[in-house]
């Protein structure tokens, strides 16, 4: 068992990625991936002497070794193009791994620190959250600013990321914090990623709010539904999007121009696993399946009232939903893995919370990350994997139960 003494180097970079990476992912999404790469492997470095004494292979990493086997396995389908993926798998590979060997190594994380670092990473959601909101209520002069330097487009959703991160590190957030502060916390970071007009992110925000809620109230009932429901939703995912309607109905001039475009994407998609459902098209594949596909043109109107033409590709790069894309690409073993893993971490969550707050973080976080993957960005992208490998490392340094020292 490891010794919980205090380690200096070990506070100052937790500390130091809690306090900058909400306000620095606000402004450069992409920045979260590297970030959190320094500071994992900062932690692995200053934990070396104990992980070499460790054994690091364990179940966990078993299971992350036969997702990579069936990964670089469906790559053989002729669909997918090694070339363009095979870097891909390694980098999700060692996002994963670093992860599993970053919480070993912050096991051990004391007391003093927890607590610190909970603080840390509350004030810094906070001025995040308070920067996205100035910034919206003043109409987004910021992307604008930073399109003048060179830096991105100009668009509004540069910010979106920032709005992701937010809405995931809430819940470490949480921990330590008196009412007031907790009401505080929700309120300007609900404000801040509905201002933001991410409406995935709000959507995933509201739905883990109240799994937070709920899991408050019937903790032991409400987590083994939403393990139930989260499990069956990634078996059934493509049977549900089967039966979505097939025609430009799904995208009336009336509906809101993403709604109507996700619902077009699964239904293409989940046509698509269901021809190939055992072993799907391979790794990556969801850039190439829809190479052959016809966009489908509808007309829509314009804020003034006047009829346009507007063309609705079926698979633009990714579909916009996880559980479809493991579908897609891994097939139903892949399918299996992925719901194992969900399952897995729903029991861990259930056997190892230390008080009903612990439990309800843990669930909300869960749901606010699936709600996310599965209605907007590709499941493969760095920065996403690295905001959720961060966002795990988080939960599991603030809310860690103090072991046992040396002396004891």
């Amino acid at each position: 068992m490891l010794c919980n003494e205090p380690s200096k180097h070990l506070t100052v970079i937790l500390i130091f990625f809690a306090a900058t990476s909400p306000v620095l992912t606000l402004y450069s999404g992409v920045i979260i991936a590297p970030l959190y790469v320094l500071t994992g492997v900062l932690l692995l470095w200053v934990k070396r002497s104990e992980l070499e004494t460790a054994s690091l292979w364990n179940k966990k990493m078993a299971f992350v070794a036969a997702v990579v086997i069936w990964a670089f396995f469906s790559c053989f389908h002729p669909e997918v193009k090694f070339h363009a993926v095979w870097s891909k798998i390694l980098s999700t590979t060692f996002l994963v791994v670093l992860t599993i060997l970053a919480i070993e190594a912050t096991y051990s994380v004391d007391p003093t620190t927890k607590k610190q670092v909970s603080s840390v990473v509350r004030g810094s959601v906070m001025v995040a959250a308070l920067l996205l909101s100035i910034d919206a209520l003043l109409d987004f002069p910021t992307p604008t600013f930073l399109f003048q330097l060179g830096i991105g487009d100009g668009d509004p959703s540069l910010l979106s990321r920032g709005a992701v991160l937010m809405a995931l590190f809430i819940w470490p957030a949480m921990f330590g914090a008196s009412k007031r502060a907790t009401v505080a916390l929700i309120s300007i970071v609900t404000f801040a990623v509905w201002a933001s007009g991410k409406e995935a992110v709000f959507i995933a925000l509201v739905l883990g709010l109240s799994a937070f809620a709920v899991c408050l109230l019937f903790p032991q009932q409400s987590v083994r539904l939403f393990r139930a429901v989260v499990c069956a939703a990634v078996l059934l995912v493509p049977i549900a999007g089967k039966n979505l309607p097939s025609d430009a109905s799904i995208i009336s001039m009336e509906a809101p121009h993403p709604v109507g475009h996700r619902l077009y994407i699964w239904r293409f998609v989940s046509e698509k696993v269901l021809e190939k459902p055992i072993l799907g098209y391979g790794f990556g594949a969801s850039r190439f399946v829809a190479d052959d596909a016809l966009p489908l043109r509808v007309e829509r109107l314009d804020k003034n009232g006047q009829t346009y033409v507007r063309e609705y590709w079926p698979l633009p790069l990714h579909p916009h939903s996880a559980f479809l894309q493991v579908w897609l690409e891994l097939g139903l073993p892949g399918a299996v893995l992925l719901c194992v893993l969900l399952f897995w971490i729903f029991r861990r969550i259930e056997k190892n919370a230390i008080d009903r707050q612990d439990l309800a973080a843990n669930v909300a976080a869960i749901i606010t990350i699936t709600t996310i993957a599965n209605l907007s960005f590709g499941i493969w992208q760095s920065w996403w994997i690295s905001a959720i490998c961060a966002t795990a490392v988080m939960l599991s340094v603030v809310k860690r139960p103090r072991v046992k020292t040396c002396a004891e």
